[in-house]
């Protein structure tokens, strides 16, 4: 292991379908999502005054409405595990990718997600869901000769490694 770098990033996206076209605006500044309402509405209408005649106009199907939230919670908070172990995890990916003298390079990160999703919608749908999990992206490339190939996969992504 090289380096550890720490962070975390909150964010949200509004999404607003008007005149049978989508607007859509993502953003980490969390305090602003009220101000972004009618530019993301904006947006939707712009798109939907290009919108060729011969293309057809986004509807959405009919759902029941439905109130309703589910919060899942691990027992354990990925988000608090403790550097040491994440250090095992990535080594244990690095370890096994390796043992090949082709191998010129291996990458791997570790991400911890709190994903909290709501839904609300002018028919009176209000669902909120959320959940968390931990993933670990790796790369491995390889070299033979003048010909190179990289190979990208993740462990996790489900709840992570043990976390329920």
């Amino acid at each position: 292991m090289e380096r550890a770098i720490p962070g975390q990033e909150i964010g949200a996206t509004i999404r607003v379908l008007a005149n049978g076209a989508w607007g859509v605006h993502s953003t980490t500044d969390i305090a602003s999502l009220e101000q972004q309402m009618n530019p993301t509405l904006k947006l939707a209408q712009s798109v939907a005054a290009r919108r060729s005649p011969k293309d057809r106009a986004i509807s959405l199907a009919e759902v029941p409405i439905i109130e309703d939230s589910l919060h899942w919670t691990p027992k354990k908070d990925v988000r608090n595990t403790e550097l040491s172990e994440r250090l095992e995890h990535m080594d244990l990916f690095t370890k096994s990718a390796g043992g090949d003298d082709k191998i010129v390079s291996i990458t791997c990160g570790w991400h911890d997600e709190h994903i909290h999703t709501e839904f609300l919608s002018s028919e009176g749908m209000n669902r909120t869901w959320s959940f968390q999990r931990s993933l670990i992206n790796g790369m491995v490339t390889a070299r033979d000769g003048s010909d190179v190939v990289s190979y990208r996969t993740r462990f996790g992504g489900e709840g992570g490694p043990r976390t329920n």
